[in-house]
């Protein structure tokens, strides 16, 4: 199992950080674009339970992946979390939390706890893999997020 975490500061209220969060449009915005992520079906608006299915075509995959979650943790403009129930990892849970600093500031905590598939041959992909994607991921998911939320 492998967690990685990450943390942003954006200068807005934490309702507006939130609501921009749990809108699904700027999920495939803060995925990178190479991912070419999609989504297919959502129950919206999210609330505990919802149900997500996107797909990724990752650039130079020659096949479409697919990915079922669920809502299983929302507290509104607290926190919330999707669980992967279907798709490329063993076990992948997305924390997201907001804190207020102030009426003007929010933090924003990013956790995330999976495991890859295929036993030790997916735990090495992952240490080497998945960590610096990750981290390319937050730095895009960053950039958007303060874009378009400040």
């Amino acid at each position: 199992m492998h967690k990685y975490q990450d943390s942003i500061i954006v200068e807005a209220p934490v309702e507006r950080v939130f609501t921009f969060y749990t809108d699904l449009k700027n999920l495939a915005r803060m995925t990178l674009p190479e991912y070419n992520m999609r989504i297919v079906r959502a129950e919206i608006p999210l609330r505990q339970g919802s149900r997500i299915r996107f797909s990724l075509r990752p650039r130079g995959i020659p096949i479409e992946v697919k990915w079922d979650s669920v809502i299983c943790e929302f507290e509104e403009n607290r926190a919330f979390a999707d669980c992967q129930t279907k798709g490329p990892f063993e076990h992948w849970v997305h924390r997201h939390e907001f804190d207020a600093l102030d009426d003007h500031r929010t933090r924003v905590t990013d956790t995330i706890e999976m495991g890859a598939p295929l036993g030790l041959f997916g735990r090495m992909a992952e240490s080497l893999f998945v960590s610096s994607r990750l981290e390319r991921m937050f730095e895009h998911r960053k950039r958007v997020v303060k874009k378009g939320v400040e």
